[in-house]
């Protein structure tokens, strides 16, 4: 969006580096109202036969199946931890 395109009633604020400041959101008005993808394929789902439901899932990969059952795993795995190797000597 191009400085001539943003409306007269919306100031810009940005830190130099095109961040915005700490407190200020880029998006004011925040997500809008409605129901969401996920919100909307939950209901679909659960709206479906039991014939239909295995149709669907003839369909989708098995870890997907798994995911949509039990919620994705939690990723909190630290990439940034150095791993290190313990040295056993089979002399002792």
């Amino acid at each position: 969006m191009s400085q001539e395109e943003i409306p007269n009633n919306q100031e810009i604020i940005r830190n130099p580096d095109g961040t915005f400041p700490k407190g200020v959101s880029g998006n004011p008005a925040g997500r809008p109202k409605g129901q969401t993808l996920k919100e909307y394929w939950r209901q679909r789902f659960a709206n479906m036969t039991d014939q239909e439901k295995e149709q669907f899932t003839t369909r989708v990969a098995p870890d997907m199946i798994w995911k949509m059952a039990e919620g994705k795993p939690k990723q909190d795995v630290d990439a940034n931890v150095e791993m290190t190797k313990k040295i056993i000597s089979i002399d002792e």
